[in-house]
């Protein structure tokens, strides 16, 4: 059986991956994960066994498999959630005629998981799904993080840091001090607001997926497109129909959530009335 140090450094390894679309060469992975070459890559040569991670025959970085993602997927394909969110997702896209995403918050993370596109002509900004979600510069990341502690905010954000400038949008809060002013923007407004930070041309507006007042958000919903047509006013204006599908989509977690305790408690209670064979 795997130890506790190398089931913990497996998932380091994940964690630093994911985050690295070209991949990392040996040296890279092992100064970040604070290893001799040779531990790091025995890791990667049994992360590679098991079908995790994958090197680049031309670079000899090693990158993640989607295999990772296909587990992710197919956990929430089992809840149920994305095929009960989707029409509403649908809908929203269809009535806006712009990209409709949705994200999924777990612990410190959050991801974006479904989408729906509304735009048939024209730009059309269509990103792929299953990425975490950039905090500082997107909609979604900071409405998000409106609903945490500041000593949570804090945490995400020293995680994820600022990155590349060349990377987001000229308008992208790259300082704290410029972030935590944008997060308390979001919290006077209730809904979240992008106009050219997370991509150059692009802007977002969010709204929180809340099951509850008292509660962090359990995801967001977004709508996305071209800064050419999605204007501020333009965006503020779709507010009512993004809340609308924010309250739908509440409700269907809810729905999925107590059918699951329901199941969880009729198998407990049936494990426990059964009689024991003889």
């Amino acid at each position: 059986m795997a130890s506790s140090d190398t089931v913990q450094r497996c998932l380091q390894l994940l964690e630093i991956l994911s985050g690295e679309g070209e991949g990392l060469a040996l040296g890279e992975i092992a100064q970040q994960m604070d290893l001799p070459k040779s531990n790091a890559h025995r890791l990667l040569a049994s992360m590679m066994t098991s079908g995790f991670v994958k090197q680049d025959s031309a670079s000899q970085r090693y990158l993640l498999t989607l295999r990772l993602t296909t587990l992710g997927f197919r956990f929430l394909t089992a809840t149920g959630i994305i095929d009960l969110c989707q029409p509403v997702l649908d809908r929203l896209a269809a009535r806006t005629a712009e990209l409709v995403r949705m994200t999924i918050t777990e612990g410190d993370r959050i991801s974006w998981v479904a989408k729906a596109q509304g735009s048939r002509t024209g730009l059309r900004f269509d990103p792929q799904m299953g990425r975490e979600v950039r905090v500082h510069t997107t909609a979604s990341g900071r409405v998000w993080l409106a609903g945490t502690s500041t000593e949570f905010t804090m945490r995400i954000l020293m995680k994820q840091g600022f990155g590349d400038p060349s990377e987001v949008g000229p308008n992208a809060p790259m300082t704290i001090e410029a972030f935590l002013a944008a997060l308390k923007q979001t919290r006077e407004w209730g809904y979240g607001l992008a106009i050219e930070e997370d991509e150059p041309g692009m802007s977002a507006i969010a709204v929180p997926i809340s099951r509850g007042s008292d509660t962090p958000p359990v995801g967001t919903v977004s709508l996305a497109g071209p800064s050419a047509r999605m204007t501020k006013e333009k965006l503020i204006a779709f507010l009512p129909e993004l809340h609308a599908a924010a309250a739908e989509l509440a409700g269907i977690w809810s729905f999925v959530r107590l059918t699951h305790e329901h199941q969880q408690q009729n198998t407990t209670g049936l494990t426990q009335n059964a009689s024991p064979k003889l």
